[in-house]
């Protein structure tokens, strides 16, 4: 990957299909992530969350990812939305 930076990461003249990019986080919560980035894949991109775990014999250091597409989360996001508008369509006028 060389030393690029995350800006040059971002620009449309670079591919950056299978690449990505982690950054440490402040915990807000104890369980929350050590890590955040994102990435693409096959065109997809995606928000990328890194714990830091210890195997069960402390012998080997490892990170856990979870991957979620952005596209999918802006989604849910208007999902919520539309179903909340139409719950509040209904509650009008109730004759019992």
């Amino acid at each position: 990957m060389g030393r690029e930076t995350y800006n040059e990461m971002s620009n449309p003249k670079f591919d950056n299909n299978m690449q990505g990019v982690l950054f440490k986080k402040f915990k807000e919560k104890e369980n929350g992530p050590d890590y955040g980035g994102d990435c693409e894949i096959a065109g997809v991109k995606y928000w990328i969350s890194a714990w830091l775990n210890v195997s069960k014999d402390r012998q080997t250091k490892f990170m856990s990812l979870r991957f979620k597409a952005k596209d999918l989360s802006s989604k849910s996001a208007e999902k919520r939305e539309t179903t909340q508008q139409s719950a509040a369509d209904y509650n009008d006028d109730i004759p019992f």
